[in-house]
């Protein structure tokens, strides 16, 4: 666009994932009959992704080192994931306990009636720094996609969110290349 802003097209390989964690406790009285139980959960999340983005660079030089700053948006597509849930607890009644500990896992579903959406979209922060060459970024992705699938949502949503931050080096492709 000019000496100063640019725009970066780009695709890359992205690993995402999340932790769900809840913990229940009770216990209910019946006349003589009493039940308690506590109940420990936790679900993770793994993502493998394909990510086409789209960003805007502003560049402020500084003599040898300059600053930029990013902006702009992001289309994925979830190609393979896995879901690991672990369960462990106590039931009592009448003074018997059980206890239980589980652990499955399990390849994300991203067909039409399956666990996930393939496609996620968001917008795209950033800021670096570069130096004869050498730049330093940090990142942050805000997902805007819903990413549970509607049969299974009963209102809450599951975005994605992602701070990144790359190191690299910058080969100048022209001389005027800032």
């Amino acid at each position: 666009i000019g000496k100063y802003f640019s725009i970066e097209p780009g695709v890359q390989f992205s690993t995402k994932g999340m932790k769900y964690t809840s913990n229940s406790e009770s216990t209910y009285t019946d006349g003589s009959q009493t039940y308690s139980y506590r109940n420990d959960q936790t679900s993770i999340v793994r993502t493998n992704n394909i990510d086409v983005t789209v960003l805007f660079h502003g560049i402020l030089p500084l003599g040898e080192v300059k600053l930029y700053a990013t902006l702009g948006g992001y289309i994925g597509v979830g190609l393979t994931g896995n879901q690991i849930y672990e369960r462990e607890g106590e039931e009592t009644f009448n003074g018997e306990s059980f206890s239980y500990n589980e652990k499955d896992e399990e390849s994300i579903d991203y067909n039409s009636s399956g666990d996930m959406s393939r496609l996620d979209f968001g917008a795209i922060a950033g800021l670096g720094i570069q130096f004869k060459g050498f730049f330093l970024e940090a990142n942050y992705n805000f997902g805007l996609a819903n990413l549970v699938s509607l049969d299974y949502s009963d209102g809450y949503r599951t975005n994605n969110r992602v701070i990144g931050v790359t190191f690299g080096y910058k080969i100048k492709f022209k001389k005027d290349d800032v």
